[in-house]
């Protein structure tokens, strides 16, 4: 697995050995007074991660996304986001939209300083900052303070949600369309056999 990032922040941070672009940015709170009595968010840092993916290959000619063929090696970029705080819990999900960073950068500063479970307070202030933008960089932050808030409360974060099921039902998804159909064809009937119930292809 390469890595590469820059850390989302005042101070930049250094880059590992196997890094090839920073890493990405890194917001701390280096020099501020933090408050006591709840997790203080210190640093936000995001690492970029190029995974790669064997029998997977691309051609925009041919499909949106990755397809199979056998042989082939791709590489699939993924984000490693780590929201950190003063009492040493940190919320780390990792987001498969990498291109977002331009505005997780946008807003990441308004949260260092903040009480980490103020979740609907960031929120907002996100919306409102990237009000002339997708708002996609939302969402993987978001995911990070949520990962925090189960830490903190040490609970999962569906019972956070108030879910109640201990099982969920689950289905097959598949990578784009396949230039043999009958390969197409013979992994359907692999996933049916596993006893799947739903199967999302993409064709």
């Amino acid at each position: 697995m390469r890595e590469s990032g820059h850390r989302v922040a005042c101070s930049l941070g250094g880059v590992r050995a196997q890094a090839n672009e920073g890493r990405l940015h890194q917001f701390g709170s280096k020099g501020r007074s933090i408050k006591a009595g709840w997790p203080i968010i210190t640093e936000i840092q995001l690492t970029r991660y190029s995974i790669p993916m064997k029998d997977l290959t691309s051609d925009l000619a041919f499909s949106a996304g990755q397809f199979y063929e056998p042989g082939s090696v791709s590489y699939r970029n993924v984000l490693r986001i780590q929201v950190h705080t003063n009492e040493g819990i940190t919320g780390e999900p990792v987001s498969g939209a990498p291109a977002v960073v331009e505005q997780m950068r946008m807003f990441s500063p308004f949260l260092i300083g903040k009480n980490a479970l103020e979740r609907e307070l960031f929120y907002n202030q996100a919306k409102m900052i990237l009000r002339k933008n997708d708002r996609m960089g939302i969402g993987p932050v978001d995911v990070a303070v949520w990962d925090l808030a189960g830490k903190v409360h040490n609970t999962p974060v569906h019972r956070l949600l108030e879910g109640y099921r201990d099982t969920l039902p689950t289905y097959a998804s598949t990578y784009h369309a396949d230039r043999q159909p009958c390969r197409l064809s013979a992994e359907t009937g692999r996933i049916v056999n596993r006893d799947f119930e739903l199967i999302s292809r993409a064709l």
